[in-house]
């Protein structure tokens, strides 16, 4: 659970919701510090590769626009993709590692 502003946001249902989208593989939802929220939703997704565009990328506004229709709009997640989400040995999200990665990804 990711507390944002006050409200509670599970990661679970935000994750669950991009896989949804035929553009994304995996996803795994995490809390980054955020100045006015305290926290806000970070999503790490990795692409699929036929449902990728052609050079491979995902469309983030297209994902966003696909976020806004299921979700609340202060529960949809910054989106950052990556090649490969980080995993512990048991093959389960490293989220430990991800948030101190992504730390200071709202900071500047």
């Amino acid at each position: 659970m990711i507390k944002s502003g006050g409200e509670w946001i599970p990661a679970l249902l935000l994750e669950q919701a991009l896989e949804e989208h035929p553009s994304v593989r995996e996803a795994c939802v995490i809390g980054v510090p955020h100045s006015d929220f305290g926290e806000r939703p970070l999503a790490l997704v990795s692409p699929m590769g036929s449902g990728a565009t052609a050079d491979g990328v995902i469309d983030s506004a297209e994902l966003r626009e696909f976020m806004l229709s299921k979700l609340e709009k202060w529960m949809v997640p910054d989106v950052e993709v990556v090649a490969e989400v980080e995993k512990t040995t048991v093959g389960k999200f490293n989220k430990t590692a991800l948030r101190e990665q992504y730390r200071d990804y709202h900071a500047g």
